[in-house]
């Protein structure tokens, strides 16, 4: 998918970005939920003014973070593909991300919170 067109986010797609975003304003250093609609576990959004849809959080990067850089992919730091969470979002080189994530362990691991903000891992669809 080509991103070229994509250089910026407006404020009508940064307010529909959050209508579908969950998160606890008590705890911003947790995961931001992708309520929207996914595909292999990635959040993605339709964009008419380009003409096709977006990865999620690519557009929470661009929107809050800066410009998405070309042969750059973005990293889920916590291992959360449903997460848009810009402070859990870095960009990488796609070898670095593949490093990293052989790195993480299995790619079904998904990053969670206890109740005093500390991190833990957890297989996919447990709750």
């Amino acid at each position: 998918m080509s991103y070229e067109k994509f250089t910026h986010v407006t404020d009508e797609e940064i307010e529909l970005f959050h209508s579908r975003v969950k998160k606890d304003p008590s705890t911003p250093d947790q995961c931001w939920e992708w309520q929207g609609p996914l595909n292999n576990g990635y959040g993605y959004l339709y964009i008419k003014r380009v003409g096709h849809v977006v990865l999620s959080h690519r557009l929470s990067y661009l929107a809050f973070k800066g410009p998405l850089l070309k042969k750059m992919v973005i990293d889920h730091m916590c291992c959360n593909r449903n997460c848009v969470n810009p402070d859990h979002l870095r960009q990488v080189t796609y070898q670095v991300n593949l490093t990293e994530n052989t790195k993480k362990g299995p790619l079904n691991k998904v990053s969670r919170y206890d109740e005093n903000g500390r991190m833990i891992k957890q297989s996919k669809g447990v709750q």
